[in-house]
């Protein structure tokens, strides 16, 4: 046979008697349409090279290096879920499949691929079909229908072979689509070692037959270890274990040092279908027993870890938590943070920013990995019902009152194992609320004081400030609105705030600035003592409107000096 139009010549790959590649190749694969190349990775990198700019689908969870070369040579790449694929496959110019899929061990019916395959080439498209992995499922392989137009089909010895190193593999297709190929590649492309080794493995068909039965033995081993350390495969195909977990991330530290070296998948940053999952190869029997103690070291180091420090990765939805983390001396463990975060100062400078308050893009949520995220209020229970479908361990605070902060401050310090800092922080914050009351029982009056969290509709009395207003000596005028818990069964109407009658109005309207002008020209309100007087201030919401420590820190001194000028 003599490949024409620009490839190399049968001639040149049959060499020296016996090392005849191309016959080699067409025996074990049962197709003499093939192209030796360089490993399939050179043909990966050359195929996005042979089409204009197109539409291309790839699996989202599968070998990385399809979509990468598609989309820096400019095409668009479409990633689908299994399910997706037929839906997408009329609005495809190619399709890029592995088979067996490579982490997950998924097989496509050589029925359903063929199916792809005309709805494609009737449209000029391609079906690309990667079968690194197939040799253990020959019965699934499409080499012998590579004559069909629009298919193409990708095979290596890196694998079953375990000859990566040697750096060969073959496309198969239709004539032309090789010819071109090869003209492309142009001369030697494959190396006279490969070559002839490739022709010793792809014709020693005992050697074969003992490495099927060799991995076969290795794979049932290796699934029952894993299964035995709480790694259980949801995935399995004999060449390769896919195991779920909750960080790939840490998982692969521990691994890595006892010196397991896995493949780490790590999709929950990129879309809502992403996953935290370990792909692992064949264990030669010689190596059993060391890989099991090792594996069993890193899972037990893993317990120890979790045990002893808690999270390390804190994904702070809320600013208080935040603040709380930085005071307990646990900054290290914050993996990202809320845009709205202020204190303490420069904090946004130190962490990603990874959502607003009520809203969010989960993505970047899970692309810090967190092990643990902290969200507040249920304004943001959306948010976090996505998490917890993704897979997230979540603590959901909902602190209202002055205790509850205090309790907050506990609860997160009996997490971290920081109970003794939990409780000095306590401790320093009962010290000041304990001096501002003081102070207050020393005043001749306590002013009437209108809270305004918000301007439309008006919003007042929520329970924190309302209790730091009576701590700094002043009286809320709907102090009785406080223990609702939703902000509209706080809702007041101008005509309540006139009858109220208040000395101080104090306004800190969430994520806008306080206008005490506009609060002054307010139809009837100039009746208002506070307003005859202009005893209208702003406290910037960061400082009071977040139910944490700054609400006690920087909040009760503000609320006290406004207080005070009025009660002396």
């Amino acid at each position: 046979m003599t490949i024409q139009h620009g490839t190399l010549s049968a001639q040149r790959w049959s060499g020296a008697g016996s090392f005849d590649l191309l016959g080699a190749a067409s025996r074990y694969y049962g197709s003499a349409q093939c192209l030796p190349v360089a490993g399939s990775q050179a043909a990966i990198a050359l195929l996005p090279q042979m089409r204009l700019p197109c539409r291309v689908g790839v699996l989202r969870d599968s070998y990385a290096e399809h979509a990468w070369q598609w989309q820096r040579h400019g095409h668009s790449v479409c990633l689908l879920l299994p399910e997706e694929v037929d839906a997408a496959v009329d609005g495809l110019d190619v399709l890029i499949l592995v088979n067996p899929n490579n982490p997950t061990g998924q097989l496509w019916p050589r029925s359903q691929l063929m199916a792809w395959r005309e709805r494609l080439a009737a449209r000029d498209g391609w079906l690309i079909v990667d079968e690194a992995f197939a040799d253990l499922d020959p019965q699934h392989s499409l080499c012998a229908d590579a004559g069909e137009v629009g298919l193409i089909v990708l095979r290596s010895l890196g694998k079953f072979f375990a000859l990566a190193g040697v750096r060969l593999g073959f496309v198969f297709a239709e004539h032309s689509l090789r010819a071109t190929m090869a003209r492309l590649l142009g001369p030697w492309s494959v190396s006279g070692p490969a070559v002839w080794a490739g022709a010793l493995a792809l014709n020693d068909s005992w050697w074969q037959v003992e490495q099927y039965e060799r991995i076969l033995a290795d794979a049932a081993w290796l699934n029952a270890a894993l299964r035995e350390c709480g790694l259980v495969p949801v995935g399995t195909h004999p060449l390769m274990q896919y195991c779920l977990v909750d960080s790939a991330k840490l998982w692969g530290y521990a691994l890595a040092k006892q010196k397991i070296y896995c493949r780490q998948f790590n999709t929950q940053g990129f879309n809502t279908h992403g996953v935290n999952a370990l792909r692992f190869g064949p264990v030669p029997v010689q190596q059993r027993d060391e890989f099991l103690r090792r594996l069993r070291a890193a899972v037990q180091q893993l317990a120890r870890n979790h045990m002893q420090q808690g999270p390390q990765r804190i994904a702070c939805l809320s600013s208080e938590t935040v603040e709380v983390l930085y005071a307990l001396g646990q900054e290290h463990r914050i993996a990202g943070i809320s845009a709205f975060a202020r204190h303490p100062e420069g904090v946004s400078k130190n962490h990603p920013i990874i959502c607003g308050f009520s809203s969010a893009k989960v993505e970047k949520i899970f692309a810090v990995e967190p092990d643990l995220i902290l969200a507040y209020s249920s304004l943001q229970g959306d948010i976090v019902k996505e998490c917890i479908l993704a897979g997230f361990e979540v603590h959901f605070f909902n602190q209202k009152s002055i205790a509850g902060i205090f309790d907050m401050i506990a609860n997160l310090g009996r997490m971290l194992d920081c109970n003794d800092r939990a409780d000095a922080l306590i401790s320093d914050l009962l010290t000041q609320i304990r001096a501002a009351q003081d102070e207050a029982a020393t005043y001749a009056s306590r002013p009437k004081v209108y809270f305004e969290e918000w301007h439309t509709p008006l919003y007042s009395g929520i329970r924190w400030v309302s209790e730091l207003i009576a701590i700094a000596g002043g009286e809320d005028v709907f102090a009785s609105l406080s223990h609702a818990t939703r902000a509209k069964d706080r809702t007041v109407t101008p005509e309540q705030v006139i009858a109220a009658a208040p000395d101080l109005i104090i306004g800190s309207w969430c994520g806008q600035d306080f206008e005490p002008g506009t609060v002054s020209a307010r139809a009837g309100w100039q009746a208002i003592p506070a307003v005859k007087n202009q005893q209208l201030f702003a406290v910037a919401s960061e400082d009071l409107l977040v139910p944490g420590i700054t609400a006690i820190t920087r909040g009760l001194p503000l609320l006290q000096s406004h207080i005070r000028s009025l009660a002396q």
